[in-house]
């Protein structure tokens, strides 16, 4: 333990920070691979199967297993730092359980909608990223460190399976015809060399509201972020170059 009672340096907390804020994001695209959605963007060409058993089952079992790893891991800590820590969990975003409060709330609350399903991934990786520091301090954690990473770089694995090709070539090709919203391409922009260290959130974010890349034609969830093709806003990012003052705040 550190000086400061932390059982987790703070630049890895930071780490872990940036990887929790990632997670909600990351579920919708694991979601997609779940169900198989992104076998159109995935594959190429057209082909029909032959015969009704050639055609794959929409479903991932690598996906699913890859999902219940993560969730597991976040619950497991959430429950230890609400153990060690005496705090109680809470979905962020809400301040009263239904029916806990009776009388009007100010403009800053909300209850808890009825048949809210508290025990979801993203609620359970934005109040383990409100409680850093209380995760920092609670017994053990220092193998939530690589408790969470690892979990999380399984699903990148599935989610975006060929960007860790060892050929760049062959990497970025794999990621230029994959579609994904702009948290999916601030991830995989990390994996595509030099040419790309300036594609962080903030010049996604400005590309696409610029309309410099457009949105990837459907139909999606009405609940999903608008996606993209990544080699569009990969296009787009080469061609409308960040000023030389600027290239600190992409990332």
């Amino acid at each position: 333990m550190s000086v400061d009672h932390l059982y987790i340096p703070r630049h890895t907390l930071k780490l872990i920070s940036t990887t929790l804020r990632e997670i909600p994001e990351l579920c919708i695209d694991l979601e997609i691979a779940l169900t198989k959605q992104d076998r159109l963007s995935m594959r190429g060409g057209n082909r029909r199967p032959k015969r009704p058993s050639e055609q794959p089952l929409p479903f991932s079992e690598d996906a699913s297993e890859a999902g219940e790893t993560l969730h597991h891991v976040l619950g497991t800590w959430v429950r230890a730092v609400c153990e060690q820590r005496d705090l109680e969990y809470m979905p962020i975003g809400y301040t009263h359980w239904h029916g806990e409060f009776v009388g009007p709330l100010r403009p800053d609350e909300k209850r808890v909608p009825p048949g809210y399903n508290l025990d979801n991934t993203p609620d359970l990786s934005k109040w383990l990223n409100r409680h850093l520091i209380s995760l920092g301090m609670t017994e053990g954690a220092d193998t939530a460190v690589n408790d969470i990473l690892d979990a999380v770089e399984v699903i990148r694995r599935i989610v975006w399976p060929r960007f860790r090709e060892p050929d760049n070539t062959a990497r970025t090709e794999a990621a230029r015809a994959t579609v994904l919203n702009q948290a999916g391409i601030t991830a995989v922009a990390r994996e595509l060399g030099d040419e790309y260290r300036h594609l962080g959130a903030r010049r996604v974010k400005y590309l696409c509201e610029q309309g410099y890349a457009r949105p990837a034609p459907g139909p999606w969830r009405p609940d999903w972020p608008t996606m993209y093709v990544v080699g569009d806003v990969m296009d787009a990012h080469l061609a409308h170059p960040i000023r030389p003052r600027h290239t600190k705040e992409s990332a």
